[in-house]
């Protein structure tokens, strides 16, 4: 257990990358009255902040350096008793000085070939298709090659080198069973489990108070990568395996990042924690 229940206050950090269903954990997590929710700061750091990885003409989050996100998640909560954070593992771009302190740290993994398949239907919505039509995934999104690997290191700093306890799940497990695998997340993090977690009432992401940069927000909302969860109720549950499609059967870019990201991926589904 990495969680006592002596503790009053529990920070906790969900590691992951895009189409994971780590919107659908910042809702569950929402529904706690004593939480605050920080939503892709590191993100907003990387994409639209002064020192992120990519080339704006200005910068659209100009307070999000990365020792101003490593400050924001490290400030006192009083009130509050879960301080849980949401961000990707690519986008700490390696710089691990600056992960916070004090906070559990947990990843949240999937099939690569779901998640790029995933990402490639949402890359492909008609305005998108306008701009970007005929090129592979990769082409406009570098980042993809770097997603499993960055997280697998991410994990390995924390669990090796820092000596951090760690927790890993997968989504598919997850969704076999939410319940019980919510409790499960809860009892090893201290965040406090209720049944109301699991189902939440569908709403706008302008009806939400998560701590974010307000251009990443409403950027993400433009390209409609909340829509599925915010217009859900809760997690779906699986009962049986989803099948996946046989690496051959997949489109060219979708192959490539699979074969680049499925050695990363199977060390960590090792690691991971199951019912």
């Amino acid at each position: 257990m990495m969680a006592t229940e002596s503790s009053t206050q529990t920070r906790v950090v969900l590691w992951s990358i895009p189409r994971c269903m780590t919107t659908a954990f910042m809702r569950s997590i929402d529904t706690l009255d004593e939480s605050v929710v920080f939503h892709e700061n590191f993100a907003a750091a990387y994409w639209h902040g002064p020192e992120g990885n990519h080339k704006n003409l200005f910068s659209f989050a100009p307070y999000h350096t990365y020792d101003y996100v490593k400050a924001l998640l490290q400030q006192e909560m009083p009130g509050k008793r879960v301080i849980f954070a949401k961000d990707f593992a690519f986008a700490l771009q390696r710089k691990f000085e600056k992960i916070p302190d004090g906070y559990i740290h947990t990843f949240l993994i999937r099939n690569p070939t779901k998640v790029f398949m995933s990402l490639r239907y949402q890359f492909k919505v008609p305005w998108l298709k306008a701009i970007f039509f005929g090129r592979e995934m990769q082409t406009y999104y570098p980042e993809h090659n770097f997603y499993f690997v960055d997280m697998w290191k991410l994990y390995v700093h924390i669990k090796d080198d820092l000596k951090k306890p760690t927790l890993v799940i997968d989504v598919d497990d997850f969704l076999q069973d939410p319940e019980a695998m919510m409790k499960i997340y809860c009892q090893s993090t201290g965040i406090p489990f209720r049944t109301s977690m699991l189902s939440w009432q569908p709403c706008s992401i302008w009806n939400v108070d998560w701590q974010c940069s307000t251009y990443l927000k409403y950027f993400a909302w433009w390209q409609g990568w909340y829509k599925s969860t915010f217009n859900s109720n809760g997690f779906e549950t699986s009962k049986g395996q989803t099948n996946t499609p046989e690496i051959t059967m997949l489109p060219p870019d979708v192959r490539k990042l699979v074969e680049i990201s499925e050695p990363y991926y199977k060390l960590l589904y090792d690691e991971r924690i199951t019912i």
